[in-house]
């Protein structure tokens, strides 16, 4: 298991709109290409954003996608055994009004994949980034990639990180 913590430069708010696209509230799905995509015709979601999408909407939680239901963007799908999540994006305006919504995601999260890994035989890891907006305005990520188990450790290094 591995938890990272790194300086994440880039404004996803300005980018948004550079790409003409809402701003993101709530907890913020990002597209795979989000920050390298010349246009937001060119994005493409990891095939997990559906299922993300449907356990937040589950958990009454806020969040953005970015994309309409006219124009969806592309699915990435990698053939690996495991879980590879989309990266998620929560601003500090969010979390500080709400603070236990990423508790109440990553516990959604980790309920549903703890069901959906057991029939695996090979690889049971996940990996999931999130990039959180600080108090200060920094913009740190935190990168998961282990066994479901983990994903616990996970909110209180994301709180931590919200607070530097």
């Amino acid at each position: 298991m591995t938890i990272q913590v790194k300086d994440y430069e880039q404004s996803v708010t300005e980018r948004a709109k550079t790409l003409s696209l809402p701003e993101p509230t709530g907890i913020s799905i990002l597209p795979r290409n989000f920050f390298t995509a010349s246009s937001a015709s060119e994005l493409a979601h990891e095939d997990s954003a559906l299922t993300l999408k449907s356990l937040l909407r589950q958990a009454h939680l806020e969040f953005t996608t970015f994309e309409s239901p006219e124009k969806p963007f592309l699915r990435a799908h990698e053939n690996h055994f495991g879980w590879e999540a989309p990266i998620l994006f929560v601003s500090y305006a969010y979390l500080s009004g709400n603070p236990e919504a990423l508790s109440v995601a990553l516990g959604v999260l980790s309920n549903y994949l703890t069901d959906w890994l057991k029939g695996l035989t090979k690889s049971k890891d996940v990996k999931l980034s999130i990039v959180v907006e600080t108090e200060y305005g920094k913009r740190k990520e935190v990168t998961y990639s282990g066994p479901v188990e983990g994903l616990k450790d996970l909110d209180s290094v994301v709180k931590e990180t919200f607070r530097s």
